[in-house]
Parts: C-alpha cells; sequence; structure tokens
C-alpha cells in the first residue's frame, strides 16, 4: 500500500468492564432487557416456586420455635404475642393461637424431646435456605470453593439467625405496643392525636418492611459472593421490598380474604399466604438478576452487541432488539473507551502487531484481505482473527468514512467467549469464514 498510515490520538482500549457506566434511557432499557431475558433463561421462575413452597414448609415449624423463643426464652408477655399475631390476618384463621401458646406455657422444662424437635427444625427449613442461596448462585455464577460441611453450617447459621431476628422483631413490636399503653404515652395521644397515632402507626407497620429489606439485602451482598457494591444492593434490595409492599397492597384491596374463608374456611389463608410468598421470591430473584447485570453490565452489553441479528434480519424481534443495543451508550461514556478516524485513515496495517478488536459505533470500514475485501458498517466488528489466532494483522482496515470505534483488548474479548456460547460460536464461525476465504482462493488459484 503505498498511502501513509495518518496517527490519529488512540486512547486507552475497553479493558477490566464491569458495571454500568453513566446510567441513560437506553442503557436502563438495555438493562431491564438483560435482567428478563437472564431471569427466564435461568429458570428463575422455578426457583421461585422451589423457594416459595421450601419456605411454606418451613414456615410452620420456624414459626413454632418462634413462639418457644419469644414466650418460654424471653419472657414476652403471652396476650402481647397473642394480638400480635392475630393482628397478621394469617394465624388466626389458620391455627389456634391461644391453645398453641398456653401449650408453651405449660412445658416446664426443656425436654430432649423439644431438642430432637428444635433440630429437626432446622433440617426441616434448610430447605428453604439451600433454595435460595441456590438460585443465588445459578444468578450470580460465581465459582467459589465450598467445603460441604462449611456450607450446611453456612446455611444452619443463615437459619438461626433469621430465627433470632424474628423474635426480637416480635418482641420489639411487642414492646412498643406496651409503651403505647403506658398512661404518659396515652396523655401525649391526647394532646397530640394525629402525630402520636401516626408515628406509633408507621413505626409498628414499619418495622417488618425494614427487616424484609434488611433481609434482602443480606442475601443479595453475602448470597451473591461475587461482591457487589454497596448502594446499587441496596437500591436492588430497596426495590424488592418496595414492589412487593405495593403488591400486598393491591392484593388486599382486590382479594377480600373474608369472601375466601367462607368458601374455603383454614385452606384460603394458606392459599394466598403461598401466592404472596411465590410473588415475593418472583421479585426477589428478578431484582437479583437486576444487580447481576448492573454488575456484570459492560461485559453482558459487548456479548449483546456482538451477536446482534443481522441488518437483513426483518423480523420484529431481531429489529427491535438491534434497535436497542446497537448505540452502547454506557461504553461510549467511559472515559478512553472510544477512537475516531477520518476518512481514508487506516486504522491498522497488515503485518501490524496488535490484536484488539473494534466495534463500530458510527460510520463504514473497508477490510482488505489478500484477494478479498470486505465493507463493515455500524454495528459490526472487525479484527478478531489476530486477537484469537495471537498473530499479527493478515489484513487491512481503512475508514471509508469518519468512523467512531470501540476498542477492545485481548483479555475483555477472550472473557465474552468464555461467558457467552453465542459470542464463542460466532467467533469460530468468523473465524471459519475467514480461512475458508483465504485458503479457498489460494487453492483456486493452484488449481
Amino acid at each position: 500500500m503505498s498511502e501513509k498510515r495518518k496517527k490519529p490520538v488512540i486512547n486507552k482500549p475497553l479493558k477490566n468492564i464491569r458495571k454500568m457506566g453513566n446510567i441513560t434511557f437506553r442503557s436502563f432499557s438495555q438493562a431491564i432487557y438483560l435482567t428478563t431475558v437472564f431471569f427466564t433463561d435461568n429458570g428463575l421462575i422455578s426457583y421461585a416456586s422451589s423457594c416459595a413452597f421450601g419456605f411454606l414448609f418451613s414456615f410452620i415449624p420456624v414459626v413454632f420455635l418462634i413462639f418457644a423463643i419469644v414466650v418460654r426464652i424471653l419472657h414476652t408477655s403471652p396476650e402481647a404475642v397473642t394480638e400480635l399475631l392475630a393482628k397478621t390476618g394469617i394465624f388466626d384463621k389458620a391455627f389456634n393461637i391461644e391453645s398453641m401458646v398456653d401449650s408453651l406455657l405449660n412445658v416446664s422444662k426443656i425436654t430432649s424431646v423439644e431438642i430432637v424437635m428444635i433440630i429437626t427444625i432446622f433440617f426441616m427449613a434448610r430447605r428453604f435456605f439451600a433454595s435460595s442461596m441456590a438460585s443465588l448462585r445459578t444468578i450470580f455464577k460465581e465459582k467459589v470453593e465450598v467445603q460441604p460441611l462449611l456450607q450446611q453450617g453456612i446455611i444452619l447459621i443463615g437459619e438461626a439467625i433469621f430465627i433470632i431476628s424474628a423474635a426480637f422483631l416480635i418482641i420489639f413490636i411487642s414492646v412498643l405496643r406496651t409503651v403505647r399503653a403506658q398512661p404518659v404515652f396515652a396523655d401525649l395521644l391526647t394532646k397530640f392525636p394525629i402525630i402520636t397515632s401516626n408515628l406509633s402507626t408507621i413505626i409498628v407497620n414499619g418495622v417488618p418492611v425494614v427487616f424484609i429489606f434488611a433481609v434482602v439485602f443480606f442475601f443479595y451482598k453475602q448470597g451473591s459472593r461475587s461482591k457487589p457494591p454497596l448502594l446499587p444492593t441496596m437500591f436492588s434490595a430497596g426495590l424488592c421490598t418496595l414492589v412487593f409492599w405495593s403488591f400486598q397492597k393491591l392484593m388486599r384491596y382486590f382479594i377480600n380474604i373474608n369472601n375466601y374463608n367462607f368458601v374455603y374456611g383454614a385452606l384460603s389463608t394458606i392459599i394466598v399466604l403461598l401466592l404472596e410468598v411465590w410473588f415475593f421470591f418472583l421479585f426477589f430473584l428478578y431484582f437479583a438478576e437486576f444487580l447481576f447485570v448492573y454488575q456484570y453490565f459492560d461485559t453482558l452489553l459487548l456479548s449483546e452487541l456482538y451477536v446482534l441479528p443481522e441488518r437483513d434480519d426483518t423480523r420484529l424481534i431481531p429489529t427491535m432488539k438491534r434497535i436497542l443495543f446497537i448505540t452502547p451508550t454506557s461504553l461510549i461514556s467511559k472515559k478512553g473507551s472510544t477512537v475516531s478516524f477520518k476518512k481514508d485513515e487506516f486504522i491498522y496495517f497488515q503485518g501490524d502487531k496488535e490484536d484488539y478488536v473494534y466495534y463500530i459505533i458510527k460510520g463504514s470500514v473497508l477490510i482488505m484481505q489478500p484477494n478479498n475485501v470486505e465493507y463493515e458498517d455500524t454495528g459490526d466488528f472487525f479484527g478478531e482473527q489476530a486477537c484469537l489466532l495471537n498473530s499479527s494483522r493478515k489484513e487491512e482496515a481503512k475508514a471509508v468514512t469518519d468512523v467512531q470505534l470501540l476498542r477492545i483488548d485481548k483479555e475483555t474479548f477472550y472473557e465474552l467467549i468464555d461467558k457467552n456460547l453465542k459470542v464463542s460460536q460466532k467467533a469460530l464461525s468468523k473465524i471459519s469464514s475467514y480461512f475458508s476465504k483465504i485458503y479457498g482462493r489460494i487453492n483456486d488459484n493452484l488449481l
């Protein structure tokens, strides 16, 4: 080639990319799309069902255990516990709360039978915690070597923390109710009825919501094992809690539990409870998937860019997907991630010792191979051959128009291949096509 190569200002390549950059409407839409696709592909609806049934089978024995801790060990007023549970509208229809509390009070000391029951309850509840952890491992795909004994210990510790926290939550709400009934608070309630009543209502009703948020946050932060950032974890846990709280309010508005009790009796309460729990785990896993997408957004976005549908695929869904992903605003906004070339400038020459892969953000590029010429346009990748074969350039790339490129280093491109089967299939297909064109033409010339 007689043309001289111009030296544009080249920034650092896109390297070690992980979480989402500047959040725009497009990048947020891309994140929601990826979350929904991965949520479906990972079979998380089935995991939600497994977690819901595990919770239901664990729920009753764990409730009994919490009752025992609250009433017998922590000496909370049985009347306060009975009143609190009756307020929930769940237990009073399915169980005889007063009879259950009386049975606990009639036991004078802890016997070996009770110890065996407590151990059994722990093992019954393991399915719930194990299902939750398995679903998070499916989402985050972090391979961590954990010894089986240690893993079981972690599950048991998590269960114990959950039970103790729930017990103290009941005590806290019971104490608030007791304080509210004191003469001093009664005087304040008389003087400032609006402020005091609203404040106590907010505290009593808000504590369970805060508890749910704390549990979800703990599972996201520790259960994922991928060390997600603090603020995104809090944001995802907050969204999960808010959506579930809104769903509960919506259910209370549309579903009259008394009508179902009239038809189905106590079974209706279990059905509604199971429905609420299933939706909770749907939200829990969906926003866990969202946290995963946020944490690895740029890597996932690059994978989607590489397997974008071809321009000649005019079907509705591929066309919409191409429109959604063809402009990677999150990647473009990162400092040093893009490079620009003027018309007729060479991007690289044959024999160059570079192994970057390029994505065309805008413009057109001419790829000149021995005995072969190709045009690449917006949304296309080029330059994979040198990267995958670990060799010098066997072709030249020239800007046909003013172009803006995303430059990706070899380590990042290998990461895409390693984590996405479709990316590896397309990359191998391009290499196969490359060798077919080069060596096929050589053989034709020899013949």
